[in-house]
């Protein structure tokens, strides 16, 4: 369990990858449009993937380009999610 990363760090990388996909997760839930129990669930499962330094990479990589992701990594539990509402709220 080592390699989880703190729950407030999770979080962060939550953010960075909703925002790498163009999507603006506080700006939704400020309109009513998500949920605070769906991003609670979205931060649980965040919380306890085991992936976190090969996500931080790929995001830091990604602000290294200022680019933006195609779309979530395959291990990325909140992928169906967020490719969802990238697909509906992206820019």
């Amino acid at each position: 369990m080592g390699c989880e990363p703190p729950p407030q760090a999770a979080a962060s990388l939550m953010r960075r990858m909703a925002r790498a996909l163009g999507i603006d997760l506080g700006r939704l839930a400020a309109r009513g449009l998500l949920p605070a129990a769906t991003l609670e669930d979205m931060q649980r499962r965040c919380d306890r993937c085991s992936a976190a330094h090969d996500c931080r990479h790929r995001l830091d990589a990604a602000d290294a380009r200022a680019a933006r992701l195609p779309m979530p990594p395959r291990y990325c539990e909140n992928r169906r999610f967020l490719t969802f509402l990238a697909a509906l709220f992206g820019r």
